[in-house]
């Protein structure tokens, strides 16, 4: 029996490319297996940690920061200055109302950073669920919405604190004040002492009572969505990508307020939500809205 020894090499040849072939292609397959299950392992450790992130953030909003706040800039070297000048030429028995306002015509703005360990700790953690919010851009613009809304409500609560404690027509009215009852001012620590419980007095109830609801509300709309995301199984979440693709968004340099972008994200949540929870994430909305028009006008 002859054998073709040209044929039994080709035949070697075309099975070593066969197998090198499927080799390749399972290799690949592992590969692109392995790629998909870090996305998703990302995706939802993403949506694990802007939420603990948030209940941090929650917990620091308290008393304590403002207390840090207020002292910082009440006790700072710039305001030593200024009170110490103030309160050497009018806290005195000739001195009259009038000359006191016209003194007070000359206040140096206040320009004192702030930087306590609290407030440090509070925007770190501002900063790391910018950057969690930020790996979800591309893949859910719906999410990221609601992200960049939480993150705007915890940022919003101690910037007005620092807009507050470093106003001058805050001080000016809280001196006038102290010089009604300038007998029990003796020196520039009673001063700062009568400032610093005056801003004390007024800001956790004014500024952290409305603050909460609001941060309130933006949680719940937090935990309604990320509960959704979470709940999609891996190929849920990848059919959720592909859903919001084809969806036009209006980009966010392009709306006005919080309010907008959660309009905005709701185009690409209603295919998660029940009717009951867009009701809700609509009447959480609205009342935001409603507060920072308020706050506005006011």
């Amino acid at each position: 029996m002859n054998i073709d020894l040209n044929l039994v090499k080709d035949i070697a040849t075309i099975t070593g490319i066969f197998i090198s072939t499927l080799t390749l292609y399972n290799a690949y397959n592992i590969y692109r297996l392995g790629k998909r299950d870090n996305y998703i392992r990302e995706i939802r450790n993403t949506l694990i940690t802007f939420q603990y992130n948030c209940k941090n953030l929650n917990q620091l909003i308290n008393y304590e920061i403002v207390h840090e706040l207020v002292y910082h800039v009440v006790y700072s070297p710039q305001m030593n200055r200024i009170l110490t000048k103030i309160h050497a030429a009018n806290f005195n028995n000739s001195t009259t109302e009038e000359m006191l306002d016209k003194a007070l015509e000359d206040f140096d703005p206040i320009t004192t950073s702030i930087h306590t360990e609290l407030l440090s700790q509070y925007e770190q953690t501002l900063k790391g669920n910018t950057q969690e919010s930020s790996k979800i851009y591309t893949s859910y613009p719906s999410l990221y919405r609601v992200y960049e809304t939480v993150n705007s409500v915890f940022s919003r609560t101690t910037d007005i604190t620092k807009n507050i404690v470093r106003d001058e027509d805050i001080y000016k009215k809280i001196i006038n004040e102290a010089f009604a009852n300038r007998n029990n001012i003796s020196n520039i620590d009673d001063l700062k002492e009568f400032i610093f419980y005056s801003f004390m007095s007024g800001i956790p109830g004014a500024v952290l009572k409305d603050s909460q609801k609001d941060i309130d509300d933006a949680l719940e709309i937090l935990t309604m969505t990320t509960n959704n995301f979470m709940g999609l199984s891996d190929k849920g979440l990848f059919k959720q990508k592909k859903r919001e693709s084809h969806i036009h968004f209006k980009e966010m340099d392009k709306t006005d307020t919080i309010f907008e972008d959660l309009l905005e994200a709701e185009k690409g949540l209603k295919s998660l939500f029940t009717d009951n929870e867009m009701l809700s994430f609509r009447e959480l909305s609205t009342r935001i809205k409603v507060r920072h028009e308020s706050d506005e006008n006011t």
